[in-house]
């Protein structure tokens, strides 16, 4: 039976009672590293996961972000928490609202929703309400100064607009002027009064195009503040009720991970269908984002939309791809060439593509935006994966080598994301098998394939046996990590595999080794004396070895070095 849970997850200066508001004198602006969360349980009804809720019971604290929110706003900054759908934004809006309230000398008024009426009149009428002042028809710079000056021997006063997205309505002109002009007088009664009112906007990715477009004296001065992805630690933290009330097998927090990309929602998600079962493995995991694509569409289109309309966007879509070809290290060259194919005659700013990717959870950069070359790598994730590019092949084989390159060739300019443990090279380790083979299958079934884990040759293992409606038969690629388990009798397993419907038999071995001779010493060990050639697929980080036989289908032997470990 289920234990039954509720969780509010602090981290250990939580835990000393100091909050970021306590302790602004001696903060700094810039984040600091994320503590290692903790967990403080007490009794509660059924499931705690909601993914659509914004009060949840579980929260993670986001440190590095709630620590520069604070410290700014206690300045009299303007700032704009940034992120992508289903990032947390607004958790963690919430959370600040409710920290600011708790000190006698801090007030902050939340607002979720734009007026009825987009009006700048309404709005104020609206302001006036929150702030418990009489409707009259002041303007908006006036009712302020009312309430300051009214308070301002108490406390000081954040106005906090979370989901500023309502505000841009349809996106027509009359809508977005209202939206950037309501800012832009918040901002200036905001620096009338510094530091006694400051103000917070919670969005997402459309805060690129109006800066862009429209211009903003709020957007151009305000301290852009992004939600990054969920770190290792944190989905572990999130995880752990989960974890800790029933069986699960190791890489499941890895697979959730991966295909979460370390959003907020996704994560979730994930964890709130996964607490339905008895015990969870790699596969439940794999199945729960597959059914996620299929049934929340609108998901995938609210993330998405954002990076392909507007000027400042428009080229985001294609930097992407060619970062998921290129990366970790990428010449800027190469992105800038992306951005030159543009109708308008307008080239987006590289940089500023490269911020919106960011802001999107969609890469990671290290080290200067401005470096050449850049040092960018791809987040893992089902939204990811949905840009790997198909591919037409003639036969079977052929198709399941091209995609299944394409796969790997994404997991190699991510591989850092499939380790786990300490910083140091020294000690991370790769995730199981299971993991990676839950990655392929969800690309795969992204790709057109109909791709699923099964135990294969009666020996209980779980590998991928795929078909594709364009081809009869089945293909069936059995996956390994070098040098783990038996991996000297990989060929033989693979030719034992093959049943009368198979139609393509594919080996991949994913090297965690530094070693430049790998491939030359998986020859010799793997393949012994067995006559093969090498395949034309391969590439940086991957060698193709074809072994041939009479009483057999040829095995293609797909080798994948995983980049150096960070």
């Amino acid at each position: 039976m289920n234990r039954r849970w509720s969780l509010h997850l602090s981290t250990s200066q939580q835990t000393s009672r100091q909050s970021p508001l306590q302790s602004t004198a001696q903060a700094s602006s810039a984040p600091s590293p994320s503590p290692s969360p903790q967990v403080v349980r007490r009794k509660t009804l059924n499931n705690p996961y909601n993914w659509k809720t914004h009060s949840p019971s579980i929260i993670v604290p986001r440190v590095n972000a709630t620590n520069e929110l604070v410290v700014r706003l206690a300045r009299g900054e303007g700032c704009v928490l940034l992120g992508a759908t289903g990032a947390g934004k607004s958790v963690l809006v919430r959370s600040i609202h409710k920290e600011l309230n708790s000190h006698p000398d801090k007030k902050s008024y939340l607002i979720t929703a734009p007026p009825t009426s987009r009006t700048t009149r309404s709005f104020i009428t609206k302001i006036q309400k929150l702030l418990e002042l009489e409707e009259s028809d002041c303007d908006l710079v006036d009712t302020l100064s009312e309430h300051i000056n009214k308070n301002k021997e108490t406390y000081s006063s954040t106005i906090i607009i979370d989901g500023f997205e309502r505000f841009l309505g349809s996106g027509k002109d009359e809508d977005l002027y209202f939206a950037t002009g309501i800012l832009d007088t918040l901002e200036s009664a905001a620096r009338e009064f510094t530091p006694k009112l400051s103000i917070l906007v919670s969005g997402g990715l459309n805060f690129f195009l109006l800066r862009s477009t429209l211009g903003s004296p709020f957007l151009s001065r305000a301290a852009f503040v992004e939600l990054p992805p969920l770190s290792e630690n944190e989905i572990n933290a999130l995880s752990l009720p989960l974890v800790q009330s029933r069986p699960i097998e190791a890489g499941s927090t890895d697979a959730l991970l991966l295909l979460s990309g370390g959003n907020s929602s996704l994560a979730v998600y994930g964890l709130q269908n996964l607490w339905e079962k008895e015990s969870i493995s790699v596969k439940d995991v794999e199945l729960e984002y597959l059914r996620f694509r299929d049934r929340h569409a609108d998901f995938f289109q609210a993330f998405t939309r954002p990076l392909n309309t507007g000027h400042t966007s428009s080229g985001a879509i294609r930097v992407w791809r060619s970062l998921l070809k290129y990366a970790p290290t990428i010449e800027r060259t190469k992105l800038t060439d992306e951005l030159a194919f543009e109708s308008n005659n307008q080239t987006p700013d590289l940089n500023e593509t490269l911020r919106l990717l960011k802001a999107a959870g969609l890469i990671r950069v290290s080290g200067s935006l401005y470096s050449n070359p850049l040092s960018v790598t791809p987040v893992s994730s089902i939204i990811t994966l949905t840009a790997i590019e198909q591919s037409i092949a003639p036969d079977i084989r052929t198709q399941a080598l091209r995609d299944t390159l394409k796969i790997i060739q994404h997991i190699h300019s991510i591989s850092s994301d499939f380790y786990r443990g300490s910083e140091t090279a020294k000690n991370r380790q790769l995730v199981p098998e299971a993991v990676f083979s839950a990655v392929i299958v969800v690309a795969l079934r992204q790709m057109g394939w109909t791709a699923e884990r099964e135990a294969l040759g009666g020996a209980g293992r779980t590998d991928i046996k795929a078909t594709h409606q364009r081809f009869a038969g089945d293909c069936v690629i059995e996956v390994k990590i070098w040098p783990r388990n038996d991996y000297k009798q990989i060929h033989d397993q693979a030719v034992g595999y093959q049943t009368s419907t198979t139609r393509a038999s594919l080996v991949l071995m994913i090297g965690d080794t530094l070693d430049d001779q790998w491939a030359d010493t998986y020859k010799s060990k793997c393949l012994e004396d067995r006559v093969s050639q090498n395949g034309e697929l391969s590439s940086l980080g991957i060698s193709h070895f074809v072994v041939e036989s009479r009483d057999a289908l040829p095995v293609d032997h797909l080798l994948l070095q995983m980049a150096k470990r960070k």
